[in-house]
Formats: C-alpha cells, structure tokens, sequence
C-alpha cells in the first residue's frame, strides 16, 4: 500500500481534479463552520514540518500559473481594512518593544572595530533599491543629459566607499545624496563628521564629492546647477 504524507490528499492515480470538480468540492464546503477544537487540530497538522508542502518549491512554471491566475485581481476595501487590522495587531503583539538606547549602544560597541569585505558591501547593495532621493536626482540626470551615472549599487568603491552617482566625462567626481537627519541619528560624529570623513578619503585618490542634501532635490535647477559646479570651474 502507499503511504502518503500526513495532510497529503491521495487523488486517484495521482491525478489532480479539475477545475469543474474543485469548484463543485468548494460549493459543497460553503456555509462549513469548523469548531474551535477541529480549526486546532487543523492548524497543528499542519503547521511546519508537519505540512506536506514543507520545504517544497514550487517550479518556475508553477509560479507563473500562479501569478497569471492573480493577475487584475483587486482587494476590495474591506478585505484591505481587514488586512491592516491583522498586520497592526501582529506588529503590536508579536514584534519586540522599541530597543533603549542603552541596547543599542551595547550593540555599537560589540560591532565597532568590524570592516565588512568590498565582496560583502557589494552583495548587500545590490539588493536594495535606489532611495526616493535618488530616483529625484537620476530623473534630472537623464532629462538634461549630464554627464553622471548610478553606482550606489555597489558597482564603484573607493577603498570601501560607495558613492551615489560618479562622473562619466573622466572627470573624478563623486556624488552622495542624503538627508542630514538620517546621518545625524545613525552616524557617530553626525552629518558633518560623516562628510569630512568621507571626502578625506576620496581626496586621497584624487576625487572630489558634490553632496546634495535633502532639501537642495526639491527643484531641478538646484541638481542641475550642483552637479555642474565643478565643471564650470
């Protein structure tokens, strides 16, 4: 006899059934309220390794059948403020309190003194995507043609740095976008600390930084007029 995995549904000569079947079985399943008690022993069979499917993966053909069958489909508004209501509770009661400030400068000190590799740096970088700061700066870029590409990806390093944009005209320039708040939470000395470390090191190489803050992004002649700077000199 062949043993099948516990939650696994034997369908007769290992056939799935059809579409006009499924659809029959789930008719025949609405207005079904399972007890407390039968909705337990539900959720344990199958809850990790348990489950049939755990560890499976689903082939690339069966996640595009599973996309396409998706595809248009839109949550109603209900469904949407059920959705926040679930997620709100999961973040308020499963999730750990906020970090004190004293764990988090415990965690500072256990990490000082650790250099990721450019390997590392780079693996890292490649996952994220450009910052809202970026796009702004790269939309000006393209539309006026200047002479400046992304690389904040990790596809450029000096030493360990990876700057925003670099000049492409063979001129050493670099470009770092950021907002000044954000370093001044997370970087040790603040904003201006940060800048003056960052372009010792690129002078070193013989490269100058254009950093552009924050609030110098919200209008396209003040990009303009920055990443033209050096070049007007």
């Amino acid at each position: 006899m062949t043993k099948y995995k516990k939650g696994h549904i034997p369908w007769s000569k290992g056939k799935h059934p059809s579409l006009e079947t499924r659809k029959k079985i789930s008719e025949a399943r609405k207005g079904i309220k399972f007890s407390k008690e039968t909705k337990k022993k539900l959720s344990e069979a199958l809850r990790g390794e348990r489950s049939y499917n755990y560890g499976r993966h689903l082939s690339k053909k069966t996640r595009g059948k599973i996309s396409k069958a998706h595809l248009g489909k839109r949550h109603s508004e209900e469904t949407k403020k059920k959705i926040s209501e679930h997620n709100t509770r999961y973040w308020l009661g499963k999730h750990r309190p906020p970090v004190s400030k004293e764990t988090r400068e415990k965690i500072r000190q256990v990490h000082l003194g650790k250099k990721l590799t450019k390997k590392h740096i780079r693996s890292v970088l490649r996952r994220r995507k450009k910052s809202s700061l970026e796009i702004r700066v790269d939309d000006v870029i393209k539309k006026y043609r200047l002479p400046y590409k992304f690389v904040g990806n990790g596809k450029f390093f000096i030493e360990r740095k990876n700057p925003d944009f670099v000049n492409i005209n063979g001129e050493k320039i670099a470009v770092e976008v950021f907002c000044r708040k954000h370093k001044d939470l997370f970087r040790e000395g603040g904003c201006e600390q940060w800048k003056m470390e960052r372009s010792a090191i690129f002078k070193r190489y013989g490269w100058e930084i254009i950093f552009i803050e924050e609030w110098q992004t919200n209008t396209e002649s003040s990009i303009v007029s920055l990443l033209s700077k050096y070049e007007q000199n």
